[in-house]
């Protein structure tokens, strides 16, 4: 994974500072498209943003899409959502050519950057659990290369063995 510096990347709230100047009575609306069920862990929402030049238009100038998923720490663990909507609003700002020199925004570039942590901790855990005995580590050796690529996979199994150790721990 290539190393980012966040100094090289814009924030959000100034590209709408620059929005909002040039399109004062302009509207920034955003929607919903998709949010998985509370029944889903580490559930997935999609939110579109749409920037309108003023309130009059009912067609927008342009639109942006994004997607988070509910992390296990940090700040996807309470602000899935609102991260997804600031990413929508920055990419659609940036289709429209505010301070669109790094297409990312810096909050899109944190975003992978806490997945990537989240994925490095459930992959520790997961060691950590193989060590515990010889059963659990043919469970991890039987998915790791599923695991070790895989964000949302390596943290459901993860939280899944440390389920598993929490209920044996309970019966003793």
């Amino acid at each position: 994974m290539p190393e980012f510096n966040l100094e090289n990347y814009v924030e959000v709230k100034d590209r709408i500072k620059a929005f909002w100047a040039k399109y004062p009575k302009g509207r920034i609306l955003t929607a919903i498209l998709q949010l998985d069920g509370v029944e889903v862990e580490q559930r997935m929402v999609v939110i579109q943003a749409q920037l309108f030049g003023d309130l009059e238009d009912t067609r927008p100038l342009t639109t942006g899409l994004a997607k988070e998923r509910e992390g296990t720490f940090g700040a996807n663990k309470t602000a899935f959502l609102e991260n997804a909507e600031t990413s929508a609003i920055g990419r659609a700002l940036a289709n429209l050519g505010f301070l669109a020199d790094l297409r990312p925004s810096r909050e899109e570039i944190e975003a992978v950057k806490r997945r990537e942590e989240e994925q490095a901790v459930a992959l520790q855990q997961i060691k950590k659990f193989a060590k515990m005995s010889p059963e659990l580590r043919k469970r991890v050796e039987a998915v790791w290369e599923s695991v070790k690529n895989d964000p949302v996979r390596a943290i459901q199994f993860a939280k899944e063995l440390e389920e598993e150790m929490n209920a044996v721990a309970q019966t003793k």
